[in-house]
């Protein structure tokens, strides 16, 4: 942040991290209503849901990329 710039106003950057993170968790919700929903075992069902919460924003990219049809 330089010198000249006001801490009340958001930087690009900032707006930038908040889309992220809007992202990341629309992402996990997603995620988790497709782990409920699915007929999973156990044991797959709750790796799934560790991958989606342990791994903030790769976690349901995985998931939606490499989930069973």
């Amino acid at each position: 942040m330089g010198s000249a710039s006001s801490p009340l106003v958001p930087e690009p950057i900032d707006y930038a991290l908040w889309g992220l993170t809007a992202l990341a968790f629309v992402l996990a919700v997603a995620a988790l209503v497709c782990i409920a929903r699915d007929e999973h075992t156990t044991k797959s069902g709750v790796v799934s849901l560790l991958v989606v919460l342990l791994v903030p924003l790769l976690g349901p990219i995985m998931y939606f990329v490499y989930r069973k049809r």
